[in-house]
């Protein structure tokens, strides 16, 4: 399968050309708005660069992978679907939910194949929970909390993508916007949501320092957190904790581990470490490599059969609108319908 690139300066760009690969595919093409990303990505995993996306109509592609800046993608993406080109679709999407929705459009009226970039709702953990919540293992539900965070030492290490607040609207929508896909695909869209933040206590913060939001799902809480200056490194943190009559489930991302309690058995734990030693406080030595494979061969799947995404941009649309209701939530102190 033939792959291009339009837009290619997102973090997540490397580790999406490896995914395409590990899906027997090859990379073809790559146009970014500034010359000199495309020009330093090309020489790390291949293709020819372009000058324009009319120019990867050139080179017969299957499929575009969306990854270039926030504030560029939406144009980049409408202008490929036009192409009549399927996409993976970095996440957040853009810069708010309206310019997802324009994308969604474009997709929609030329019946393309699309997937969001969420890879980190493929962890074995995920699979997990949902084959305990589809078989009502844990019982009724009535908490889940879920928690997400950025590395302090991130702003130092990245700050050039994430201190931009011309690239970036908040932290919380650029990175925890994985974790709230991760809830919509479990539980989906809650009823309302109401949240608050802090903000001003570093330098430099785009958006917020910390934010928590409850999402009423009137059977059940859900609660999602994220901080912007946490010590550990990136995901190590991540987890999901859900609370049932029947049993509970504790668990992360990256590494993937997993403990599970039930009356019967007490907290059994499987799967990755837990506990990790002392690190740089910006990176593990730990891969997401699978489950960039995993989001990536669900696009690849949908063109060979003509059939639908894990993920579609549809959805991507809807963690968007949580993302932004938690946002006004914060920033006005009230409820907030979706």
């Amino acid at each position: 399968m033939r792959f291009g690139f339009t837009g290619a300066g997102h973090p997540h760009a490397l580790g999406w050309a490896q995914a395409a690969t590990d899906n027997g595919g090859e990379i073809v093409a790559i146009y970014d708005p500034n010359p000199e990303v495309a020009t330093e990505f090309a020489a790390k995993v291949g293709g020819t660069v372009v000058d324009s996306v009319e120019g990867l109509s050139e080179y017969g592609l299957d499929a575009v992978i969306v990854d270039g800046r926030c504030d560029e993608v939406t144009e980049l993406a409408i202008a490929a679907a036009s192409l009549g080109l399927p996409l993976l679709m970095e996440k957040p999407g853009g810069m708010n939910a309206a310019e997802l929705g324009r994308i969604m459009e474009a997709v929609q009226t030329k019946g393309l194949a699309s997937q969001m970039g969420y890879f980190l709702r493929n962890a074995a953990t995920v699979t997990e929970i949902k084959s305990a919540l589809s078989t009502g293992q844990l019982g009724q539900i009535s908490l889940v909390r879920c928690h997400a965070a950025m590395p302090h030492r991130a702003w130092d290490v990245m700050g050039t993508w994430f201190g931009d607040s011309t690239n970036i609207t908040s932290i919380f929508q650029e990175d925890a916007c994985h974790v709230v896909d991760i809830m919509v695909d479990l539980f989906g869209m809650p009823g309302s949501v109401t949240a608050a933040r802090t903000k001003g206590n570093f330098e430099p913060t785009v958006g917020e320092d910390a934010i928590a939001s409850i999402w009423d799902y009137d059977t059940h809480l859900g609660v999602v957190d994220f901080g912007a200056h946490e010590a550990n490194p990136w995901i190590e943190t991540w987890s999901i904790e859900i609370y049932g009559t029947a049993g509970a489930i504790r668990a992360g991302f990256a590494p993937e581990w997993l403990e599970r309690y039930s009356n019967e058995t007490g907290w059994v734990a499987s799967g990755e470490a837990r506990l990790t030693g002392p690190s740089d406080g910006f990176a593990r030595d730990a891969s997401s490599r699978e489950q960039y494979r995993i989001e990536m061969a669900s696009l690849v799947d949908a063109i060979r059969s003509g059939g639908t995404t894990t993920a579609p941009v549809s959805h991507g649309y809807d963690v968007f609108r949580v993302v932004e209701a938690i946002a006004r939530s914060a920033d006005t102190g009230s409820k907030v319908a979706l």
